[in-house]
């Protein structure tokens, strides 16, 4: 937080502390109230200019392997064993 508050005041913004805590709840998806570079990279990247519709259904597929319209977490696991990623169930708890 301290390093965020910062990079902030260098470029001339005022932020509160409580607006920071909020900023880093957002983007710290694993909980340990520091945001990685993953986090980083994953709040600042504009999806709508990478992926069109259809890349984006394509990815969302890759991801439904039983084709239910719904990702499941059996499906995160066939997904990313299809690629080579040895994964289980207890490691997405």
């Amino acid at each position: 937080m301290d390093e965020l508050k910062q990079a902030m005041t260098e470029c001339n913004m005022e932020i509160s502390d409580v607006q920071l805590e909020q900023i880093i709840d957002e983007v710290d998806y694993l909980g340990n109230k520091k945001i990685n570079y993953t986090e980083f990279l994953m709040a600042t990247l504009d999806v709508h200019a990478l992926l069109d519709s259809q890349k984006l259904v394509a990815i969302f597929n890759q991801f439904d392997t039983d084709g239910s319209g719904y990702i499941t977490r059996d499906n995160i696991v066939a997904a990313m064993n299809k690629i080579g990623r040895d994964i289980n169930q207890q490691e997405l708890d």
